[in-house]
């Protein structure tokens, strides 16, 4: 391509009246040797960030030209005015996911090698252990009946467990989702809990005694019926969240430093460390084990259940946690090499409802180097 055709096509894109056609031409030119220093003409800019700032600008004058929504301005703007360029470019490839590809397959530029390590988006799925140690992988049985214990009845129904009936047994049963799974189950008392990736949670078939208790490993979502004589407890090994009816989301991955509980709606109290903390809506706990530190903030508590939706959610995230989801969502083991920086930190979202490929397309735009070897999904150094 020479530079008079390219420097039509950045005026385009940066007007906005570029088309499809022109469009992919410019994105295979942008995304040609991406593990290589990309050489942007200087008559065009001086720079890889400077071209990354003017295509920014660019975006946020499409997206007030054609009216999206106030929430995304206010979302890209404000981090436009604090951050670095690099960072600022980030942040707007992941808001926007594939809208800098104008959501253009890239499937056929790909090589046979490449096709077949892709990874396809998790889905429903669970597995549900009963109290006599059976075992029922749930996405592999059609909806209606599938357990029926001394007048407990378990039903599978549009991809979600339902209890119907009671039993005078003292049984518990656990629900886990594997890599690359989650599902909607509602608890014997009617509380409904969706498990993310990689999560259990472990219950009574019936809540006998004062509380009705649960254990939780991974990330769970809790809609609690209310039970003003019965209070709701969630145990994770480093903290009891107390309800009596409420919204709630709670994430305790062993492997990973933090216990996070985030209110949606009701009211909650957490006991964590000897402490007692009361949270309100919008409001989240978060411990840290390694530190051991335990922080209260103010949250837009919707972005901590984007997941149930079919949204990754890196607000805030760092490196490391937005791997950490990707990687458990499509059921990869995730590698960082010596020299990547996995405090840093990012902005915004994208589906969770596409291939590995596409994701990772996303974040090479934002910088993230990344290659899939024998299902690791290695992170390295730009430049290497």
């Amino acid at each position: 391509m020479n530079d008079k055709h390219l420097a039509e096509l950045e005026d385009k894109w940066l007007r906005g009246t570029i088309s499809d056609e022109e469009a992919l031409e410019y994105a295979a030119w942008y995304n040609k040797d991406q593990d290589k220093p990309l050489q942007v003409p200087e008559h065009i800019a001086q720079s890889r960030e400077e071209h990354l700032a003017r295509m920014l600008e660019g975006m946020i004058d499409k997206i007030e030209a054609e009216g999206l929504s106030e929430s995304t301005e206010s979302n890209l703007i404000p981090w436009y005015k604090q951050y670095q360029v690099w960072g600022i470019a980030a942040s707007v490839f992941l808001v926007m996911g594939l809208f800098f590809l104008w959501q253009i397959n890239y499937s056929s530029k790909k090589n046979s090698s490449e096709l077949a390590q892709d990874k396809v988006a998790g889905t429903e799925g669970m597995v549900l252990t009963l109290d006599n140690g059976q075992q029922l992988e749930i996405d592999s049985l059609t909806d209606g009946l599938i357990a029926d214990q001394n007048g407990l009845r378990i039903i599978k129904k549009e991809g979600a467990l339902y209890y119907e009936g009671e039993t005078n047994n003292i049984a518990y049963h656990t629900a886990s989702t594997p890599k690359g799974r989650r599902f909607e189950i509602q608890l014997p008392d009617g509380s409904v809990a969706w498990l993310n990736a990689a999560s259990s949670i472990k219950y009574p078939v019936k809540f006998d005694g004062k509380n009705r208790i649960v254990s939780i490993n991974g990330e769970v979502y809790f809609e609690v019926k209310p039970d003003k004589t019965k209070p709701f407890l969630v145990e994770t090994g480093d903290q009891v969240v107390q309800v009596l009816g409420t919204h709630f989301n709670v994430k305790r991955y062993a492997h990973e430093d933090q216990s996070i509980v985030t209110l949606l709606e009701g009211k909650v109290q957490v006991n964590s460390k000897g402490r007692e903390v009361i949270l309100n809506p919008n409001e989240q706990l978060v411990l840290n084990r390694k530190q051991n530190k335990l922080e209260k903030s103010t949250v837009n508590a919707q972005e901590s259940t984007s997941w149930i939706k079919g949204v990754f959610n890196f607000e805030g995230s760092n490196l490391e946690d937005v791997m950490n989801q990707i990687g458990r969502w499509y059921n990869i083991e995730v590698v960082f090499e010596e020299g990547v920086n996995k405090e840093q930190t990012f902005a915004g979202s994208t589906s969770m409802n596409q291939n590995l490929s596409e994701v990772l397309k996303v974040l090479k735009l934002a910088g993230i180097h990344t290659k899939i070897v024998n299902n690791q999904l290695v992170i390295y150094p730009y430049g290497k």
